[in-house]
């Protein structure tokens, strides 16, 4: 499904339309080795169990499984914030559905903070997307410095939620 999603790009290929230059052609070419390298990422952190189900592997302290009801917290909010991207993005997640969820520890910066992996497929096996939900807190330095208005956190609509991603 990633695949119709970016065909207006055509990955791999020269693009009719628009003709980079050398050091640019060198960047993309870098990004896609990496994106080929990153296809086998499904088999690296997740186990089939052969019906089309897959579950992330348990790989303490890294990546954790989560309880059924902090999922079912996870998928809800991930439901919520669904319906806030453009429609183009919110029509792309409505095509996936989520298979798991795991709680991942994360980089130095984010210490204390608490991020989840999402798994999600789209069209079958081959069409994995995996999303991070890190929590968001505030600066230390929050109540004392107010922020100019154009730098205020993003206040999402409240809309009333519709699930589009099915657990």
């Amino acid at each position: 499904m990633l695949d119709v999603w970016y065909l207006h790009a055509y990955p791999g290929r020269d693009n009719p339309i628009s003709h980079p230059d050398t050091k640019s052609r060198a960047v993309i070419s870098k990004v896609m080795a990496k994106a080929a390298r990153s296809r086998n990422m499904l088999t690296k952190v997740a186990d089939s169990n052969g019906r089309g189900s897959w579950r992330f592997r348990d790989d303490p302290p890294v990546l954790i499984p989560v309880s059924p009801a902090t999922r079912q917290k996870i998928i809800e909010a991930l439901n919520l914030y669904s319906q806030t991207p453009p429609m183009e993005r919110r029509l792309m997640l409505s095509r996936y559905h989520v298979m798991d969820v795991a709680r991942r520890v994360v980089g130095v910066g984010s210490v204390g903070t608490r991020a989840y992996l999402v798994l999600l497929f789209g069209n079958g096996d081959a069409d994995p997307l995996f999303l991070q939900m890190k929590e968001s807190a505030q600066p230390a330095h929050g109540p004392y410095v107010p922020l100019p208005s154009r730098l205020q956190p993003l206040r999402r609509p409240k809309t009333e939620a519709v699930p589009i991603l099915t657990p």
